[in-house]
């Protein structure tokens, strides 16, 4: 069970990643561990995942994925690398 100051600040990180701000997201994630926005990632639906991987710098995004099981990791490292590709 997720202690309630656990829940209230996933809460806060579900919050700033719903609101789809990608000027605003990167800044206000700084306020959290990555093990802790890792935690909401693996409840996120494919939409919001996206969003994050796309919007997120490569370092942030590497101390995120760490606290990831290996496999969801690499689904998403593939998949944000097949998007810079594109856009190439």
């Amino acid at each position: 069970m997720i202690a309630m100051n656990d829940q209230t600040q996933n809460e806060e990180i579900l919050d700033i990643i719903k609101a789809h701000s990608q000027k605003d997201l990167q800044e206000q994630l700084l306020d959290y561990h990555p093990s802790d926005i890792a935690e909401v990632f693996e409840i996120l639906n494919e939409d919001d995942r996206l969003f994050l991987i796309q919007t997120l710098n490569h370092h942030l995004l590497a101390e995120i994925f760490e606290h990831l099981d290996e496999e969801i990791a690499a689904i998403y490292v593939n998949k944000r690398e097949r998007q810079k590709v594109a856009r190439i």
